[in-house]
């Protein structure tokens, strides 16, 4: 069971994206969040979320998220149905129905930005390392 929330309006960053796809395990509370661009239409979130997500998780029981119109989609709810996924959405009237990903955002915001700074930056170093052996 799973929530995700997409942060937008960020700085750009010199990869170019200006959004974090937060995506938090219900029960473990383990959370990642993904850099994207907030033009990304869904069929790149939907390779995105089975290529980081699915792959490293399996499928998820469950999805609660925000209303965001991509994950509202036909083709994200076919994904869903196909996957045998629930979709559930959250409301700007009732967004305690997505208590883990809008806390999550509020307790740590402007940190998110931070710490994806530094994860970006041991990804390319680890990368960098990689390469040189």
């Amino acid at each position: 069971n799973i929530t995700m929330d997409l942060v937008k309006k960020l700085p750009r960053s010199s990869g170019g994206y200006d959004a974090i796809w937060d995506i938090v395990d219900r029960l473990t509370k383990s959370a990642h969040f993904l850099p994207i661009r907030e033009d990304y239409k869904t069929e790149k979130l939907a390779r995105f979320y089975i290529n980081e997500i699915v792959a490293r998780h399996g499928v998820p029981v469950s999805i609660i998220s925000d209303s965001d119109g991509r994950f509202a989609s036909h083709m994200w709810q076919a994904l869903q149905e196909v996957l045998g996924t629930k979709l559930h959405m959250s409301t700007a009237y009732h967004p305690e129905t997505d208590g883990q990903s809008e806390g999550e955002i509020q307790l740590i915001g402007p940190e998110i930005v931070q710490e994806t700074t530094e994860k970006i930056i041991q990804i390319k170093e680890r990368l960098k390392t990689a390469r040189s052996r």
